[in-house]
C-alpha cells in the first residue's frame, strides 16, 4: 500500500490531468484494494501467492496458514479460503492489467513535448525507467521489511520499474533469521529479491577525497563558526578526523559525535577547562562505547581499555608528548597511574591553573562540567 501510494502521488503530481494517468490510477486503486484485503487475512507470503499466482490449491493455502499465528488460522473460515481460490482468476486479471499499466508509466510521466497522451506509452523515444529508492529497510520491523520485499518482487516486478535498496545487508539477513529461524540461509534467501549489490566502500585515490574526510570538513566548518574556543575546535577536529578513518566510522556516528562536541563548545565559556583529545575521545566513547564512557565518568577507566580502541601507541608519552603521541599522552595522563614522568610533570602544571590537582579526577570533571552540563539524558 505504501508503494502504491507513492506511485499514485507521483503520477498525479506530474501529469494528473492526462487520461492515461487517470486510467492507471484506477487500476492501481483496484489492485491496492485486493492487496489490502488479502494481506489482512493471510500471512504475507500466502497473500502474495493467492493474489497473484492464480494456481493455488486448498493444500497450498493450508500450508501457508500453518506458518501464521494460531489465532489467524482459527479465525479463517473455510468459505473465505474457497472464495480466495475461486476468485483467483479475477484477481490475476486485475494485477496483470495493473502491471501492464505500471510498465507504461515511465513513458507517460516523461516530458514528451512532441507526443500526445495516447501515443506516449507506445513511443520508443523515451526509455528512461522509473526508479524507487528504498532507504533503511533494515531498520524496519522484520515482518514489514520482508513483506515489502515480497510485494516488490511479485507486484512491481515489471519492465521499466526498478528499486534501489539502501540497506545494511547483515542487518537485513538478521531480519530474515528473526522471521524464519536461524537455520535458514538468509543470504541465499535475499538473493531472490536482490539482483546485484554495490558495496558502499570508500576507495579514493587520496585521503582528502574520502567521504568521511569531506563530511568531517563540513561539520568542522559549522562547528568552528559557533565555537567560542576556536583553537580547541580545530584540535578536536584533528583528533576526530584521524579516529574516524582509523575506526571506519559511519557518517551517522560521526554526526552524533560532532553533535555532542558542538553542544559542549557552544556552552563552554572562553578560558574554561577544555582538553581537546579528552573531550573528543569522551564524545566518541559516549556514542561508540557507552559502557566505557560510564567507567570514565566514575574515574575508573584504565589506559589499556582505550589504547587499542583509539589506536594510541602503548609507549605514548615516554619519549615525546608532541606529534602522534600527543593525544595518547593525555589519555595516559588521565588513565594510567604509571604514566611516564615526562607526561605527568608537563600536564600537571597545565591543569593547576584550572584547580585540578588530582589527575585521576580529570575525566569525571570533564564529563560533569562539560559533556553533561546541558545533557537532559545524563544520569
Amino acid at each position: 500500500i505504501s508503494l502504491s501510494s507513492e506511485i499514485l502521488a507521483l503520477a498525479q503530481d506530474m501529469r494528473g490531468d492526462a487520461r492515461p494517468i487517470k486510467d492507471f490510477c484506477d487500476k492501481a486503486v483496484g489492485a491496492t484494494k485486493l492487496i489490502a484485503s488479502g494481506l489482512g487475512r493471510l500471512a504475507g507470503k500466502a497473500a502474495v501467492r493467492v493474489l497473484t499466482a492464480g494456481a493455488l490449491s486448498a493444500a497450498d493455502v493450508s500450508e501457508e496458514l500453518a506458518n501464521s499465528t494460531a489465532t489467524d488460522a482459527a479465525n479463517l473460515a473455510d468459505k473465505e479460503i474457497s472464495d480466495l481460490i475461486t476468485g483467483a482468476r479475477k484477481r490475476r486479471d486485475v494485477f496483470e492489467s495493473f502491471r501492464k499499466a505500471l510498465s507504461d508509466l515511465p513513458a507517460l510521466l516523461a516530458d514528451k513535448q512532441d507526443c500526445s497522451d495516447d501515443d506516449a506509452a507506445s513511443s520508443g523515444a523515451t526509455k528512461r525507467p522509473l526508479i524507487f529508492i528504498v532507504d533503511d529497510l533494515d531498520r524496519c520491523s522484520p515482518p514489514y521489511a520482508l513483506r515489502l520485499l515480497e510485494v516488490m518482487k511479485h507486484f512491481f516486478s515489471v519492465p521499466n520499474i526498478h528499486f534501489v535498496l539502501g540497506v545494511h545487508l547483515r542487518q537485513l539477513e538478521a531480519s530474515v533469521c528473526a522471521a524464519y529461524g536461524s537455520s535458514l540461509d538468509a543470504r541465499a534467501y535475499l538473493q531472490k529479491f536482490v539482483h546485484f549489490t554495490v558495496p558502499m566502500v570508500d576507495t579514493p585515490r587520496h585521503l582528502d577525497e574520502m567521504s568521511t574526510r569531506k563530511y568531517i570538513a563540513h561539520l568542522h566548518g559549522m562547528l568552528s563558526s559557533r565555537a567560542a574556543q576556536l583553537d580547541t575546535a580545530h584540535l578536536i577536529n584533528d583528533f576526530l578526523s584521524d579516529y574516524a578513518i582509523h575506526a571506519n566510522l559511519s557518517l551517522r556516528a560521526i554526526e552524533r559525535i560532532y553533535s555532542i562536541v558542538a553542544v559542549c563548545l557552544a556552552t563552554l565559556p572562553q578560558g574554561r577547562l577544555a582538553i581537546a583529545p579528552l573531550l573528543a575521545g569522551l564524545a566518541v566513547l559516549k556514542v561508540e562505547q557507552p559502557d566505557l564512557y560510564v567507567v570514565a565518568k566514575t574515574g575508573n577507566l584504565k589506559y589499556d581499555q582505550v589504547q587499542e580502541f583509539f589506536g594510541f601507541s602503548k609507549r605514548a608519552g615516554e619519549e615525546s608528548i608532541l606529534g602522534p603521541d600527543w593525544a595518547g599522552s593525555w589519555w595516559r595522563f588521565a588513565c594510567d597511574r604509571n604514566a611516564p614522568e615526562l607526561v605527568v610533570n608537563q600536564f600537571s602544571s597545565d591543569l593547576r591553573r584550572f584547580g585540578v590537582l588530582e589527575r585521576e579526577k580529570l575525566l569525571p570533571i570533564l564529563v560533569d562540567r562539560v559533556l553533561e552540563r546541558f545533557d537532559p539524558e545524563a544520569k
